[in-house]
């Protein structure tokens, strides 16, 4: 799982943060998309077996973050939580075909929202 996740954290410059936040988020959305099975597993899991991977992820993510937008004056942890959230709930409801028919269109508004965030 390691290697999916590292898939997204593209190392490369953004010309604007539209173009950085449409990137990353659309390309979560699939990762949760093809690994929501195993990532909900990992979230219910009480062993404390993949404590550690959830936590290097969430720093991981959060580093990237803090790398592409560093002049913004979110808490750079609590914007990933905010993604990841929402990026398992969008795969949720695809997942179990829920009200939500328009996946697209609620990701791009939910870029719109995380860009008045950083503004």
């Amino acid at each position: 799982m390691h290697r999916e996740f590292d898939s997204i954290l593209h190392d490369r410059l953004y010309e604007t943060p539209r173009d950085f936040l449409e990137t990353f988020v659309k390309d979560y959305a699939v990762l949760m998309e093809e690994n929501l099975e195993i990532y909900d597993l990992t979230l219910h899991d009480k062993s404390g077996k993949f404590e550690h991977d959830m936590s290097q992820f969430f720093k991981q993510f959060t580093g990237y973050i803090e790398k592409n937008l560093p002049d913004s004056k979110i808490d750079h942890a609590t914007f990933v939580l905010t993604i990841s959230g929402f990026m398992y709930t969008i795969a949720l409801e695809k997942y179990y075909g829920g009200i939500l028919d328009n996946f697209e269109y609620f990701i791009e508004k939910f870029i719109d929202n995380l860009l008045t965030c950083i503004e």
